[in-house]
C-alpha cells in the first residue's frame, strides 16, 4: 500500500472486511466484519470514487456470503456508493 497511495486509506478497512476468527480455523470474524462495516457507513464520503471502487467489489463478493448481516451490511454499502456517485455526477 505504500507505493500505492490511494491504496493506504482502504487496505486497513479491507483487512477489517476479511477478518478471520482466532478461535476457529478458517472462519471469519462476523464482529469485526460487521465493525468493519459499521465504519464504512460512518466514513463513506472520505473516500475516494477510486477508492471505493476497490471496495464495491468487495461488497459484491459479499452479497454472497451465508451470514444475512453480512449480506445486508454489503448491500447497504452498496447503496450508500450509489449516493455518493450520484452526488459527485450532480457536480
Amino acid at each position: 500500500a505504500k507505493r500505492v497511495r490511494y491504496l493506504e486509506a482502504v487496505v486497513p478497512l479491507l483487512l477489517e472486511l476479511n477478518a478471520m476468527s482466532t478461535a476457529r480455523v478458517a472462519e471469519y470474524d462476523f464482529d469485526r466484519r460487521t465493525d468493519a462495516y459499521r465504519g464504512f457507513q460512518t466514513s463513506h464520503a472520505s473516500f475516494t470514487l477510486q477508492q471505493l471502487l476497490i471496495l464495491v467489489y468487495h461488497f459484491l463478493h459479499d452479497l454472497h456470503e451465508t451470514e444475512l448481516g453480512i449480506r445486508s451490511n454489503a448491500s447497504h454499502a452498496l447503496r450508500l456508493f450509489i449516493e455518493v456517485e450520484q452526488q459527485h455526477a450532480q457536480q
